[in-house]
């Protein structure tokens, strides 16, 4: 019905918009920023998240053993 407005887009012959940014993920300083970005990633997961994760779930299974005894008493055999 209507016909969106062109707001001096830039328009090659195969109809590509020429008027947005060029793409730095080819080049190759994007290429060396992105593989850094990547290897920071990995070691924040791997020298921050995952240590955290296994305390945070070791404590999770140390609460819930406390919890339970708290409720239940400590294992073993019943009192005579």
């Amino acid at each position: 019905m209507f016909e969106p407005l062109n707001y001096g887009r830039t328009v090659d012959a195969s109809g590509r918009d020429c008027s947005m940014p060029i793409n730095t993920e080819n080049t190759l300083d994007g290429v060396a920023y992105r593989r850094r970005m990547e290897i920071y990633a990995f070691l924040i997961v791997t020298a921050l998240l995952m240590p955290a994760l296994a305390v945070a779930t070791v404590g999770a299974w140390g609460l819930t053993v406390w919890t339970y005894q708290a409720i239940n008493g400590p294992p073993g055999p019943p009192p005579k």
